[in-house]
């Protein structure tokens, strides 16, 4: 989101900039009425700048059909900075945001809305003016590309990035949440053969009618081992409760928020859930959100400016994946770190699930994935 005050560092010289154009670059005799409206007109050009964010070909536009009222209501001479000057801003804005097909009809757009503008003034139908057009029109959009294209690479390279770090914290959580609970189950073994122990050599010592200086240590034993596998199991309770928040939510429940990431990185991503959803074992639902997301991530990070369905489907005794992209890019995505498609088939295995990924013949490629669920 643009700050108001950088915002406010493009609108104001352009209308104060405007204004000079109007009142002195371009004055005459036209009578301060008529030259007061233009004024107006030239400062709603700066104004609509602060939407080419918001709605880029609106403003394309709306410029277009001011200048053209201008032109038929008051006297209408050539005005450089005050509408040619915000009218390039604005369809570089328009093209930073258009994706694929939308690029070339927002050229398109561009042309026609100022065209009619040229076919009414005839200031600016001279051989100049007209090479001027078709140099700076293409070379605002050209511009507008290339600052689109560099501004989702960035977006795209963070969404990787917080992706690949979120996995590292998934990691390092389920790590340690792992090894308290197999260190649990080695120390609870063992001190409860402490305990064991100690109560068959109390009971041989009572039979034996030991003294007081035997019972008594086997007592502070016994006593020990059993507060001590207490301990032990809060222990491993109050691991598992602090590190329940740093583990994000990995389940097809929370698919969305995952999605509007993904979208918000320039991939076109729809979601088509077939079945009644319903819950699923842990592993399973874990482990189609990781199918869903690794694929998600190879095609951010291989297919280009792709659309891409993902479909779920939940059927009595599976759920099934699909994740399609038409993309351009590699047939050959390599997996990273061993995070991606080899990830996805020792997921799959585990359940013993089929996994099917390649790119298509129509172009782009396609993840399938089954995973077997208990009725």
């Amino acid at each position: 989101m643009t700050s108001w005050r950088h915002e406010l560092a493009i609108v104001a010289p352009v209308a104060v900039i405007g204004q000079f154009d109007v009142w002195w670059i371009s004055a005459s005799s036209a009578g301060l009425q008529a030259q007061t409206l233009e004024a107006i007109g030239v400062l709603a050009f700066a104004v609509a700048l602060l939407f080419r964010h918001r709605a880029p070909q609106a403003v394309l536009v709306f410029m277009g059909a001011l200048s053209c009222a201008e032109a038929l209501l008051v006297e209408r001479r050539a005005f450089f900075f005050g509408q040619l000057v915000p009218y390039v801003i604005a369809l570089a804005a328009a093209a930073a945001v258009s994706r694929g097909s939308q690029r070339f009809s927002t050229l398109a757009l561009a042309i026609a809305a100022f065209a009619p503008l040229v076919a009414l003034v005839h200031e600016l139908q001279g051989a100049g003016n007209i090479a001027t057009y078709a140099v700076v029109l293409p070379g605002a959009w050209g511009i507008g590309l290339m600052l689109g294209d560099r501004a989702q690479r960035a977006d795209s390279m963070e969404l990787l990035a917080n992706l690949r770090e979120q996995e590292a914290k998934d990691a390092v959580a389920a790590e340690r949440a792992r090894i308290a609970r197999e260190l649990h189950d080695v120390v609870a073994h063992n001190v409860g053969i402490i305990v064991l122990h100690t109560v068959a050599a109390r009971a041989a010592a009572r039979g034996e009618r030991s003294s007081a200086a035997v019972h008594g240590p086997l007592d502070t034993i016994e006593t020990t081992a059993r507060e001590t596998l207490e301990e032990m199991r809060r222990l491993v309770r109050l691991l598992d409760d602090h590190q329940q928040p740093a583990i994000a939510p990995a389940k097809l429940a929370n698919l969305d928020a995952l999605l509007e990431r993904i979208r918000g990185a320039g991939l076109k991503v729809e979601l088509t859930i077939e079945g009644e959803p319903r819950p699923l074992p842990a592993a399973i639902d874990l482990s189609a959100y990781r199918i869903v997301q690794e694929s998600l991530t190879n095609a951010l990070k291989h297919a280009g400016r792709a659309s891409v369905q993902v479909r779920l489907a939940y059927r009595t005794r599976e759920v099934s994946i699909d994740v399609v992209d038409d993309g351009a890019g590699s047939s050959e995505r390599a997996d990273t770190g061993g995070r991606g498609l080899a990830g996805m088939r020792e997921r799959v295995a585990l359940f013993n699930g089929t996994l099917d990924a390649g790119p298509r013949a129509e172009g782009g490629f396609q993840v399938h994935a089954e995973l077997p669920v208990p009725a």
